[in-house]
């Protein structure tokens, strides 16, 4: 066989092969596209989740956690045990999360 339609022969082939295999690559990036989409979602949702702690802003009646005094396993403001918001400062002034 002479060397032009022994390369012919064998480029139809490879073309064959990868027309024939076409399907399962297919499947194979839909598989891919979908993983990825997936894996971006808790992404996603972590970043609303640190934005909306990121923008909470203290109740009015909260207490500074330098206000408790803790006695026996409680906290307890002005000799009452405490049951709302305490909060803690960085040096800064930064509300500590």
């Amino acid at each position: 066989m002479c060397p032009e339609k022994y390369y012919k022969k064998r480029i139809a082939l490879v073309f064959k092969r990868i027309y024939d295999t076409l399907p399962m690559l297919m499947q194979a990036a839909l598989i891919l596209v979908f993983t990825i989409m997936i894996v971006k979602l808790p992404a996603q949702t972590q970043s609303e989740d640190y934005m909306a702690v990121k923008n909470w802003d203290l109740p009015e009646n909260a207490i500074a956690m330098t206000e408790l005094h803790k006695s026996e396993q409680r906290l307890y403001y002005e000799d009452r045990p405490f049951s709302g918001w305490a909060y803690e400062l960085y040096p800064d002034g930064a509300l500590m999360q």
